[in-house]
């Protein structure tokens, strides 16, 4: 069962917070494939830690590079982890057993996420079944906002409009592996982005939510699903390509129904 736990009554699941709404244009996809040598590529700067290769291989979803970004393929590249470039005609079609974690990215356009969430069964039939799903939901364009679908893993969000985006976020409980591991990450590096969050979760009101913006919203969720996991979050996390973006890409999460202790951004 998705679980989420709010501050107030914390249980179960975790939520992060961070993004920035700032835009570049949009780049076409480049399909490629990592052959993860351990090196940082340009842009990312060198890693703080050795490569970590807790992952074997990771499929990437999208039909644009967010923000004309690579973050995630570099930070991939870095750690050694081998990807596969996808696009929408691919969801629903490919085999996803041999992948142990599967990417959505950001800032996508709407007809991307109008086939991810007529598709919404398939990817939770990978999770269900111990696979692991890193959802970033943050779009840019009001013409792209996917509002009014539903997502796997039962995940919905407010609009993204001005209302709903948010800048000061505070880390609550500063032990979660999201904010530790591989890189530390501190109040300063979530704060005034130009907007920290596009918008937040709505997800089912069975949910109770652990993180949340300064409205007390939840931005980035982790929960288990099945026998494996979802993350998710509002963030623009490939823009700004910060540590915490590796962080979230590395984590591994639980792939098994556990009971999970509460972690908390404000």
């Amino acid at each position: 069962m998705l679980q989420v736990a709010h501050r107030r009554n914390r249980r179960a699941g975790f939520i992060v917070v961070l993004a920035a709404c700032l835009a570049l244009p949009a780049s076409p996809l480049l399909a490629s494939s990592a052959d993860g040598q351990g090196v940082a590529p340009p842009g990312i700067g060198p890693l703080s830690h050795p490569p970590i290769r807790a992952l074997t291989n990771v499929a990437i979803f999208q039909d644009q590079a967010p923000w004309g970004s690579t973050a995630n393929e570099s930070y991939l590249t870095a750690n050694g982890i081998p990807y596969t470039i996808y696009d929408s005609a691919d969801i629903g079609v490919v085999d996803l057993a041999p992948f142990d974690k599967v990417v959505i990215s950001s800032q996508q356009p709407l007809a991307f996420y109008n086939v991810l969430s007529t598709n919404r069964a398939w990817f939770e039939s990978y999770v269900t079944n111990g696979g692991r799903l890193e959802f970033h939901g943050a779009t840019y364009f009001p013409s792209d906002d996917w509002s009014a679908l539903p997502m796997p893993g039962g995940i919905t969000i407010a609009p993204q409009t001005d209302t709903s985006a948010d800048d000061f976020l505070t880390i609550v409980e500063v032990g979660h592996p999201l904010v530790t591991t591989p890189n530390p990450i501190d109040d300063a590096m979530i704060d005034n982005w130009g907007w920290s969050t596009h918008s937040y979760f709505t997800a089912p009101t069975s949910l109770e939510i652990i993180q949340e913006d300064e409205f007390t919203n939840p931005v980035l969720l982790e929960f288990s699903f099945g026998n494996g996991c979802i993350i998710a979050t509002m963030m623009t996390l490939e823009f700004a390509a910060p540590p915490l973006l590796e962080n979230i890409l590395l984590r591994e999460c639980p792939v098994v129904p556990v009971e999970l202790e509460s972690f908390v951004i404000e």
